[in-house]
């Protein structure tokens, strides 16, 4: 337990760090500070691991640009030869054996994520069945839980059907808003960039609406740090999280925060804890729908929806 004289001293240096437009002395003893974990309300591993991610992913960019290595314009001799020069560059501190020793641990796993991203494949119809009797009965989006309806599973076989969008949807996910939201897609659990395959055991099937808000975004914070403004006739405007905030939250979800239901068996929200509070990362929680908090009210029809970013 954080005694609440650290607390006090965190939460002040911090307020100073923010007050001072990040430019005076605070932000260096603000980055000594070691973080409290109450200031994470439970979703340490999901923010800790996500903002590491992104220092390591700016480190790799700062010695190279790996948009060019992914297309295939930098080779392997040029790639080692050009780590160790951007490595001499940025890291004047360390010895030539030191950036050898780095090089030798770089070259290879960047290596690795641009062949992986070349291994997409199409799939058989025997593959998408044996991965539709795989997502259960009724087949589900794996990230949500979401049943796929007859029409999504029909084009998903490549067989004739018709669209058809449901009249109510969640107060936040707004899924179903077109087709795509209901569509069936192939994911892979883990993704290409991180060594995955394309071996049936790390396929896994999505909605559209989860898989489009995943996009290539890989941390809680890639996406613009925004909140949307949603507006419906019955209940008039209100914050809602972005969309990526939400497939982020489901997918390190355990489950509903109240019973633990899964997705196995059950669709899964995503709402905020607070209401008082504004719903970005910390402030969401998974729910099943028996669960949520707004109870029969999360549910509302999908006429007169409409959304709009706000900076934050």
């Amino acid at each position: 337990m954080v005694h609440i004289d650290t607390l006090q001293h965190y939460f002040e240096i911090a307020f100073d760090y923010l007050d001072a437009g990040h430019l005076d002395s605070s932000s260096h003893r603000f980055a000594q500070l070691k973080d409290p974990d109450l200031l994470f309300l439970g979703h340490d591993t999901m923010l800790v691991s996500d903002v590491k991610a992104i220092w390591v992913e700016w480190f790799v960019h700062s010695i190279l640009d790996l948009k060019r290595v992914n297309q295939g314009r930098v080779s392997g001799p040029h790639l080692a030869k050009q780590v160790m020069d951007g490595l001499e560059i940025l890291t004047p501190g360390i010895s030539d054996n030191r950036r050898e020793e780095l090089s030798k641990v770089l070259v290879p796993l960047i290596l690795q994520r641009r062949r992986s991203e070349t291994r997409r494949v199409s799939y058989s119809l025997q593959e998408k069945r044996s991965l539709l009797i795989n997502s259960g009965k009724p087949a589900r989006c794996w990230i949500c839980g979401v049943p796929f309806p007859e029409w999504a599973k029909d084009k998903f076989l490549r067989r004739e059907h018709e669209a058809k969008l449901p009249k109510f949807g969640d107060v936040f996910l707004r899924r179903g808003l077109k087709p795509r939201d209901l569509e069936v897609e192939i994911e892979h659990r883990v993704p290409f960039s991180a060594g995955g395959t394309n071996s049936i055991e790390n396929l896994a099937l999505s909605c559209g609406w989860c898989n489009t808000g995943k996009g290539d975004r890989k941390t809680i914070y890639d996406p613009s740090k925004t909140l949307m403004s949603v507006y419906h006739p019955m209940i008039g405007t209100f914050l809602a999280p972005c969309r990526f905030w939400i497939v982020r939250t489901l997918t390190f979800s355990s489950g509903c925060v109240t019973c633990g239901a899964t997705t196995s068996e059950h669709e899964l929200s995503v709402y905020i804890r607070n209401s008082g509070g504004v719903p970005v990362p910390p402030n969401l929680a998974t729910y099943c729908r028996e669960h949520h908090p707004l109870k029969e009210a999360s549910v509302l029809s999908l006429d007169g929806f409409e959304q709009r970013r706000l900076n934050t």
